[in-house]
């Protein structure tokens, strides 16, 4: 009978209703209570899994990790794919399809921070579970603001967003049932970024200093590290600066050397040498599968999304990070596998410059397409304190630039430093690791397509273009249309 209590805590855990969705399935919670849940040390295991298996879906898997890539100069289709070709395009706008597993994701947050009975776990369990789930909730938050809103004081002055201000929707106390899920407004970006960072500041006194090695659950050092990222997104220059000082302090890991770089990704190794904060994903159990996992797209499969050769005529020759391209290749068509054709970029540092090449940073060295997901490197942070510095923050952009270049094998920059610079080695280190095109983005410029495959159908897109924002989804702003109060209707953005 203990199995099946707990068996039925799981299943209600994995399938609690989004905080919108909820209105379309509203369901009673007759099998077990939140109550029941959150009273047993079991349950909340339970939730706290849940929470964390949002991070292994399709939305923060494979679209949050190549999509912002595809979106922007860094990959195109190959030839003849069509899959996640609306990226390449940029005809669906953002596309990131966030919403619903972002707000599901908050709302297993808002059961750890706010349900769990006195007493059911010690104080320290607790304190680590909520300090988790704090950040994870400001993780999703920051994810769904910076998808279908501006950035702070970023609101364009011409084009359909002019003066658009509107983030997302708020909800910090569990949903439970349909009563509990009334209809709300969209708040503007301003008040989601002050949830965000008192999300954090509740995260940061609860988590204690230093990770143990446990880098795969959130610690000290992932709160900081994604503190960094949204002051940087803010253009707070100094407080991201701080911050990302702060995560390497407390973080275990280390920038891997020129000769680690080779093997970064691959997970039979271990976890990744510079993630502060990594989902482990298990084989036998998580993969997403053969539709949806990061490796069909880029290394196995399909092979739906190459590098452009834009992105390729980066890399230096001496550059280690040319480890993380190789000939386009089906591994998984037949026993020995075969080339595939229509890819788009070579290097003469590779085959001699004679085979199109593929990203393999997302090999599924595990097998059953499994690849873990480093959601925050150590290497962004040292790219951040670069581009804080070449802004309003002390101190010298050269020295974190050049960790990083000398640790790929590149000579250290002299001089001054630029912030293009920063960003063209964002786009070395990052290519197909959800930071192009909200790079871009935060910093209001256009969106760049590779010139290469530039023609009617793949233009570069204005920062004033209504594409720069996601579109609410249409069954979720019609819902609220037809049934909300007048202050409460869920309002799509312009151009939709």
């Amino acid at each position: 009978m203990r199995f099946l209590k707990l068996s039925l805590v799981a299943v209600f855990a994995l399938t609690l209703f989004s905080c919108e969705d909820v209105l379309d399935n509203a369901e009673p919670s007759t099998a077990i209570s939140q109550e029941n849940a959150l009273s047993s040390a079991g349950g909340v295991d339970a939730i706290r899994n849940s929470m964390y298996n949002r991070l292994q879906s399709f939305s923060y898997a494979t679209q949050y990790m190549l999509g912002p890539s595809a979106l922007a100069d860094d990959l195109a289709s190959r030839t003849g794919s069509t899959r996640l070709l609306g990226y390449v395009e940029n005809s669906n706008g953002v596309g990131m399809s966030s919403w619903a597993t972002s707000y599901d994701l908050i709302n297993d947050a808002n059961l750890i921070i706010n349900g769990i009975e006195d007493g059911v776990l010690d104080q320290a369990v607790q304190d680590q579970y909520q300090g988790e789930a704090y950040m994870l909730r400001a993780f999703a938050y920051h994810h769904l603001v910076r998808t279908f809103g501006y950035e702070p004081g970023m609101t364009p002055s011409s084009g359909g967003g002019a003066g658009w201000e509107l983030g997302v929707i708020i909800r910090s106390m569990p949903t439970l049932s349909d009563t509990d899920a009334s209809y709300r407004p969209r708040k503007p970006v301003s008040q989601v970024y002050s949830l965000i960072r008192d999300d954090l500041d509740q995260a940061i006194s609860l988590l204690s200093n230093g990770d143990a090695g446990q880098r795969s659950y959130v610690t000290l050092a992932a709160v900081q590290a994604l503190r960094a990222r949204v002051e940087l997104y803010a253009g707070n220059d100094q407080a991201a600066d701080d911050y990302a000082s702060d995560a390497l302090s407390n973080t275990s890991a280390s920038i891997a050397s020129a000769g680690q770089v080779d093997g970064m990704f691959d997970e039979t190794s271990g976890l990744n040498p510079e993630s502060i904060f990594e989902v482990v994903v298990d084989p036998s159990t998580e993969s997403l599968g053969v539709n949806d996992a990061l490796s069909v797209y880029t290394s196995q499969q399909y092979n739906a999304i190459v590098p452009s050769q834009d992105v390729m005529d980066l890399y230096d020759t001496n550059d280690a990070r040319l480890a993380w391209f190789g000939p386009c290749f089906d591994e998984l068509s037949g026993a020995t596998g075969s080339a595939v054709s229509g890819c788009l970029a070579t290097h003469p540092s590779i085959a001699g410059g004679s085979e199109e090449l593929e990203l393999q940073k997302w090999e599924a060295e595990q097998g059953q397409y499994a690849d873990n997901i480093p959601f925050f490197r150590v290497s962004e942070m040292y790219l951040i304190q670069a581009e804080a510095r070449v802004g309003d923050a002390t101190g010298d952009p050269l020295t974190p630039l050049n960790t990083v270049r000398t640790n790929r094998g590149l000579a250290a920059l002299t001089g001054a430093v630029t912030l293009d610079d920063v960003l063209e080695e964002k786009r070395r280190e990052f290519i197909g690791e959800g930071q192009r095109f909200f790079d871009l983005k935060r910093l209001g410029r256009t969106i760049r397509k590779p010139p290469e495959i530039t023609n009617t159908n793949v233009q570069d897109v204005p920062y004033t273009d209504y594409k720069v924002l996601d579109n609410i989804p249409y069954n979720q702003v019609s819902l609220s249309e037809s049934n909300a109060p007048a202050d409460s209707v869920l309002i799509q953005n312009p151009g939709y």
